[in-house]
């Protein structure tokens, strides 16, 4: 699969402010062996290894801890932590005026950590031998909002009379947001679900770019493959 590089996103973490070291659950404690009870996190495909890798290593510092991360993607994990059920929120992108005022509501303050940057990839199917770089306006006239691409021949002249294949992940992922406010001009604006493949995380975005031949995927670089340089 090759990869084609457009633009970064920002990972960040959102902390209860209430969280007793990495523990904002009300059971957590302390003791001499350190900290026990239980810590939830959700958001995130893209963060979600990285916290994973934390959790992991935080349970063998601290034994009586218990920490589950979830990945119901950026908004999902937003909408989970500004009910007050998670004490961390993985993010690809920063909280929007909305969700913070959801937290507000609901009497959850935070403190966000900014993690890394990453980059945002489309990749492409090993079988697509034709293109070895693509512009952001080619990418906006096939992902926009009421976009009638379906074969490669209508991206550019020259491409072969072949159908085109769309994977990306749901409209609740933060790479959603990212990718189609910079392509598209405006967040979540994109052709409709039945004119595109819907995968729920990246990951799956991928391997369904992967398995489907003459398949194209919007996805960040967590999950990169072989680069191909851009136009």
């Amino acid at each position: 699969m090759k990869r084609l590089s457009h633009g970064t996103s920002v990972l960040a973490v959102m902390v209860a402010v209430l969280a007793l070291a990495l523990a904002a659950a009300a059971t957590a404690s302390t003791s001499r062996t350190g900290v026990s009870g239980k810590i939830s996190a959700d958001g995130s495909s893209t963060v979600g290894p990285y916290v994973t890798a934390a959790a992991e290593r935080f349970e063998r510092r601290n034994p009586g801890a218990q920490v589950t991360v979830g990945i119901s993607g950026t908004g999902g994990g937003f909408e989970r932590f500004c009910r007050g059920e998670t004490d961390l929120s993985n993010a690809s992108r920063p909280i929007k005026q909305s969700e913070s005022a959801k937290c507000r509501e609901n009497g959850v303050r935070y403190i966000p950590f900014l993690v890394a940057n990453d980059g945002l990839s489309v990749v492409v199917n090993k079988g697509v031998t034709w293109i070895n770089c693509i512009t952001p306006a080619e990418l906006k006239k096939i992902w926009d909002k009421g976009s009638t691409v379906e074969n490669w021949s209508q991206v550019r002249q020259g491409f072969p009379n072949v159908p085109l294949k769309l994977y990306g992940p749901g409209t609740d992922s933060g790479t959603f947001d990212f990718f189609t406010e910079k392509i598209n001009g405006k967040a979540k604006q994109s052709r409709s679900a039945t004119q595109r493949a819907r995968t729920t995380t990246c990951s799956s975005a991928v391997s369904r770019a992967i398995a489907e031949r003459w398949a194209t995927s919007a996805t960040p670089t967590t999950w990169r493959t072989r680069a191909v340089s851009s136009c």
